[in-house]
């Protein structure tokens, strides 16, 4: 019984320390909702599309998994970086202007969204196969680069945010310029996030792709 009882009291602690993550990060908990909703999208858009859309999808998923498999580890390597770098640069980019706050959540829905048909087209073109693709390859460097990218994407609002006071208040530019070199500090970091997931995806891709066959 007593042992029960600090189970349940590791359960509370354990929920209690999760819903102060989520209060004291709003903004990046909105940004994986957002991502998440990109994802659904893509599963309901898939589910109801034509038979040609879909038929167009497995082919360029097909050719992805023979490259997947023929391809060399540096080639993987290239692609997964440049794959995420696309989302990586317009995010850096928009977190430069004033514009970001508004322009952001859009591209965080977007990577969502075409995560979203490439893991729908798995699943529904190879099935059980699929599933146990997508969590023994795809799932380890996929979770490091949405973290990164989230990341990213939140510190990218915060400075946009600041530009944007700027432009209506005309502040002094020094007072500022302490945010713009830790913006350029943390998307440094992201990088070093985004190589670590790349790496991951090679590692995972040498270990149990040989167990599949497309």
């Amino acid at each position: 019984m007593h042992i029960k009882m600090l189970k349940i009291k590791k359960k509370i602690k354990s929920k209690g320390k999760l819903k102060k993550f989520f209060a004291t990060n709003k903004l990046f908990t909105a940004l994986i909702f957002i991502f998440i909703a990109g994802i659904i999208l893509a599963h309901l858009i898939l589910r109801n599309s034509e038979k040609t859309f879909f038929s167009k999808a497995s082919e360029i998923l097909t050719c992805h998994m023979k490259l997947r498999a023929t391809g060399s580890s540096l080639y993987l390597f290239i692609e997964s970086i440049c794959t995420n770098l696309i989302f990586i640069v317009a995010i850096f980019l928009m977190g430069l202007s004033a514009w970001g706050i508004v322009l952001v959540p859009p591209v965080i829905f977007l990577k969502g969204y075409c995560s979203g048909l490439f893991q729908n087209c798995i699943y529904s073109s190879y099935g059980t196969k699929g599933i146990f693709f997508l969590v023994l390859i795809v799932l380890p460097g996929f979770l490091i680069s949405i973290l990164a990218t989230s990341l990213l994407a939140k510190e990218s609002i915060k400075i946009s945010n600041i530009f944007s006071n700027m432009i209506l208040n005309i502040p002094n530019w020094q007072s500022d310029e302490k945010y713009v070199r830790s913006y350029l500090l943390k998307t440094s970091c992201v990088l070093i996030l985004i190589v670590l997931s790349a790496i991951l995806d090679v590692i995972f891709n040498s270990l149990f792709y040989r167990f599949f066959s497309f």
